[in-house]
């Protein structure tokens, strides 16, 4: 049995929605600018730290890859506008050239290097290092591969219908609210 036009699209808005909710945690983590006003904070409790934004940082790359998958019967933003085209939904046949660009998308190829030679497979040829270099992925790249995804299944619930993805940007503050309240604690207590 193949999953209904309307199953797929809640699967890619749900995983585009978590996609965002990992990239917006890692991000507070990692970003020059945020970073800093936590170090400290952070390194107090350094294995939680230390294996969160590692966590979250591979939920977002394989949340991502899953995104731009091009490997047959797998939910991705490709598939989603194909079979909404072919079920009749000619509005959005102009998406499908754009989806054809995937396979040449530097981000794209990046995303799923990191995928396949570190997280849902590690290759036995390939030093971490190596394969972070090779990916040359940017904060910015994966951004732009999030707000693309959901740029397009939002134009595909415009016209099939369904729900929007959600970027649900309370997760990155709660993340902040979280770390300016540990470090608060921490100034009590010296």
């Amino acid at each position: 049995m193949s999953l209904s036009l309307n199953e797929r699209i809640r699967i890619i808005g749900s995983n585009t929605s978590l996609a965002w909710a990992s990239f917006d945690i890692w991000w507070t983590y990692a970003s020059h600018e945020t970073r800093p006003d936590y170090l400290e904070t952070m390194n107090q409790f350094s294995e939680f730290f230390r294996f969160d934004e590692h966590a979250h940082f591979v939920n977002m790359i394989m949340l991502v890859s899953s995104l731009y998958d091009p490997t047959g019967k797998t939910i991705t933003v490709r598939s989603v506008i194909n079979k909404a085209v072919a079920e009749g939904h000619t509005a959005l046949k102009g998406m499908v050239p754009v989806c054809d660009t995937f396979a040449d998308d530097a981000a794209i190829k990046g995303v799923l290097h990191m995928r396949n030679k570190l997280y849902a497979h590690r290759d036995t040829a390939s030093t971490v290092a190596g394969v972070y270099a090779d990916a040359a992925l940017t904060a910015d790249d994966i951004r732009d591969l999030i707000q693309r995804a959901q740029w397009m299944i939002d134009r595909v619930v415009e016209v099939v219908g369904g729900q929007p993805v959600v970027r649900n940007t309370i997760v990155g503050e709660h993340v902040s609210k979280m770390l300016k309240t540990l470090k608060k604690e921490d100034r009590r207590g010296d």
